[in-house]
């Protein structure tokens, strides 16, 4: 029995010239970086919440076809966390916008992500609290 065995440099010579994998288009991103520093991408974020928003509705209309109990809490308790993550991206997503308009307004300075992101956060904070009513 003979195996041919291909030396190192043989493997690396036929695949040195090989372009690099291209994703198809429905799994490219286009990232849009904020002057911040944080990268943002849009079609992600909206393709994210579509799924979130599925996810809940089958979780959902499953636990109202289920007879066992358990099986029914675990539903709508994947539910409800679901709705958390939603939730939270939204407001990440809120929170870059304010970033970035508190960045803009205040000069585009550089060295200031955080405080202007930690006041972004605050503004938002008290914005869904004065809309709860509390």
């Amino acid at each position: 029995m003979c195996f041919a065995v291909a030396s190192t440099s043989q493997r690396r010579a036929s695949t040195q010239f090989l372009p690099p994998p291209v994703p198809p288009p429905h799994r490219r991103l286009t990232h849009r970086v904020t002057s911040i520093g944080f990268a943002v991408s849009s079609f992600a974020m909206d393709n994210d919440n579509e799924k979130l928003e599925h996810q809940i509705e089958l979780a959902t209309r499953a636990a109202s076809y289920i007879r066992d109990e358990t099986t029914v809490r675990r539903l709508l308790r994947f539910a409800d966390e679901l709705r958390t993550k939603m939730f939270r991206s939204a407001r990440r997503r809120r929170t870059t916008t304010r970033a970035r308009e508190l960045w803009e307004k205040a000069g585009c300075p550089s060295g200031r992500d955080l405080e202007l992101w930690f006041e972004a956060e605050r503004q938002i904070e008290d914005e869904d609290r004065s809309g709860r009513g509390g």
